[in-house]
């Protein structure tokens, strides 16, 4: 395959602080408590009417082909967890395979580590207060069923296990996906366990005890919060992952999701699979900075490494959809549509969107490259000096001039122009019961 390498310099009115100075973080408030634990507070837990449901066919997406992409060694994961590890991760081979299953949930974006999802159950509880106990006498790829209810009390789960081949799983009843709601917010911070099929009216969070820990088929109310984040110094979360999340309604204020790091710890290898995520909008005059998803590193964070984000959708909010600081080795998006404020469906009354970003690769670590294979990209990606390679792909822009560039590498398959913005096509909120039960 013939590439085309273009040089690219971004325009400095548009990626000056995106570039140097990273992320503007108004609506995150970081309180170190005196346990040396970090809480970012950025949610409330209660859903509202702000934000609709959208409407309409989904956009053209670009013609799924064979294109080999980079492949990920096979490496088994260590039962020991590396917490004192500093050094960035060898950029590692990752093989991406183009899906023909569409943008968002499908039913078929689930974590490999885990029991299929309609896997009778091992074990049966009928309230969350009793799961820590039900996963203490667990075994490797056993099924925890969680009877139907409202649980209005914040959950931190604490048993995994390590040495289980198989995560552990749990879930509701089969064919009652979306029965367990939660009001309150829900943190695992146990290795091995994946927790799928509830409802999330408030924040979920994996901290740096979740290795190889996934939250899977959930829907989120209009304010709630995914955060991902090493909860220690010099720990560190690996190999975890979120699969078929769906926020269909607009969030007001702060970000939707986001992914950081502190003091020497960070997260590694995190794989964001078939979401459907609707953005945040800021209040009209607030100043606040919202995004759709965002990286970064705060009191002297690690960073965040060998990020994958396949078959996923990722709309507008006031600043971007996705605000990438921070990031080493290897960002590979396959399958992905995002969309900046150009492109909004959906604004609040009394807030605004009108950021012209869709991706912004602010205070990338030496040596961090980006590739792209079968996206969508509507609005402005800025490299900020990363080289990008991509392929079979559509983007609206990626600015010349200034002193702010990048290299990308692009395809005979691949089309980057304004003209593509007439292409775009109203999303539509997933049908999720369809889907997965």
């Amino acid at each position: 395959m013939r590439l085309r390498n273009i040089t690219i310099t971004i325009l400095f009115g548009l990626c000056a602080a995106a570039c140097s100075e990273g992320n503007i973080r108004t609506s995150d408030n970081i309180i170190e408590k005196t346990t040396t634990v970090f809480e970012i507070d950025n949610e409330s837990g209660i859903e509202n009417s702000e934000g609709t449901l959208l409407k309409n066919n989904q956009e053209e997406t670009p013609t799924q082909n064979t294109t080999k992409t980079p492949t990920k060694n096979s490496d088994s994961l260590s039962t020991v967890k590396k917490a004192d590890a500093v050094q960035a991760d060898p950029v590692r081979n990752t093989k991406v395979v183009p899906s023909v299953a569409g943008r968002g949930p499908t039913g078929l974006n689930w974590p490999s580590h885990t029991p299929a999802y309609n896997t009778p159950a091992d074990i049966k509880i009928s309230n969350l207060s009793e799961l820590d106990a039900a996963l203490a006498s667990a075994k490797s790829g056993d099924v925890i069923e969680v009877a139907p209810h409202s649980y209005s009390q914040n959950i931190t789960i604490k048993n995994g296990n390590r040495n289980w081949e198989k995560n552990v799983l749990v879930r509701p009843p089969l064919g009652k996906t979306q029965s367990v709601i939660l009001n309150k917010e829900l943190t695992i911070n146990a290795p091995h366990v994946t927790v799928a099929g509830f409802r999330a009216n408030s924040s979920l969070k994996i901290r740096d005890d979740g290795d190889r820990s996934a939250l899977a088929r959930m829907t989120l109310s209009t304010q709630s919060f995914i955060g991902i984040r090493n909860n220690s110094e010099n720990g560190f979360v690996e190999d975890a992952g979120i699969y078929e999340i769906v926020a269909p309604t607009v969030r007001s204020g702060g970000d939707r999701m986001n992914i950081s790091s502190i003091k020497n710890g960070g997260v590694k290898r995190f794989t964001i699979s078939g979401v459907w995520l609707t953005g945040s909008n800021r209040k009209i005059g607030s100043g606040d900075h919202s995004d759709t998803l965002q990286t970064f590193e705060t009191g002297g964070g690690w960073g965040i490494s060998d990020l994958t984000i396949e078959n996923s959708v990722f709309l507008t909010s006031s600043s971007a959809p996705m605000q990438l600081a921070d990031l080493k080795g290897l960002l590979v998006m396959n399958n992905v549509l995002s969309t900046s404020c150009t492109y909004a469906q959906s604004v609040q009354p009394g807030h605004e969107c009108n950021g012209s970003h869709n991706i912004n690769l602010s205070k990338p670590n030496p040596g961090m490259s980006f590739s792209a294979y079968n996206s969508s990209f509507y609005g402005t990606i800025t490299l900020c000096g990363v080289t990008m390679d991509i392929e079979n792909s559509f983007a609206t822009k990626i600015p010349e001039g200034g002193k702010y560039g990048g290299t990308l590498n692009a395809d005979s398959k691949t089309k980057i122009s304004e003209d593509f913005s007439s292409t775009y096509k109203t999303q539509v909120a997933p049908s999720v019961s369809n889907i997965w039960n």
